[in-house]
């Protein structure tokens, strides 16, 4: 009887955290990003950061659309962060392959959580300017519309020109005249060069 009591006082410890783990891996969270603060409980800049997340209204929305986490010095998963942590406290954004998107510590933070969230963002336009161009869900393309085809208007064949023949004698004078003045201006520009080279 005890081994029943045990064997199910077992089962029931361990069912919070198979459902716990069911929960966070759900396949539309698989491209969830991760936001972690991390600092020291006493730290006022980490104790205003966290107020900041609950109460300013963008970095609520990135607190609730990415995997948040509140982590102190004392916490034993900050183990994990200590190595590449180079001052406290520590805001960072991560994809979720755990690419260091945005960084912000230290002296680093700002005094305002809409500049803190403006660093943030900066930050992330940097990194991963690609986030701009992501593929995101169109509405089903329309069915092609038929082609028009092009309508040309074609304009009476343009005549040919006339020969020297279909001329009007008034055209033909004139075209005779210009030639007789073009010769004469050549004829006496001749004899003013001649006399000049002899001269």
């Amino acid at each position: 009887m005890r081994s029943v009591l045990i064997a199910l006082l077992c089962l029931a410890c361990l069912t919070p955290i198979v459902s716990a783990e069911q929960i966070t891996n759900l396949p539309q969270d698989q491209d969830k990003f991760f936001t972690s603060v991390v600092g020291d409980a006493n730290d006022g800049t980490y104790q205003r950061l966290l107020t900041w997340f609950d109460t300013n209204p963008d970095l609520k929305q990135l607190k609730d659309s990415t995997f948040f986490n509140a982590v102190t010095t004392d916490d034993p998963i900050y183990s994990r962060y200590a190595p590449n942590t180079k001052m406290l406290p520590m805001v960072r954004v991560q994809d979720a392959q755990g690419n260091v998107l945005a960084q912000i510590a230290g002296d680093e933070i700002p005094t305002t959580a809409e500049r803190l969230y403006n660093c943030i963002g900066v930050q992330v336009q940097l990194r991963l300017p690609h986030l701009k161009h992501r593929h995101r869900p169109q509405p089903k393309p329309e069915s092609p519309k038929p082609v028009q085809p092009i309508i040309v208007h074609v304009d009476a064949p343009p005549q040919p020109l006339s020969d020297s023949r279909e001329l009007s004698f008034r055209v033909k004078r004139e075209i005779a005249a210009g030639l007789i003045l073009i010769c004469a201006g050549a004829l006496i520009a001749g004899l003013v060069a001649s006399r000049k080279k002899s001269a």
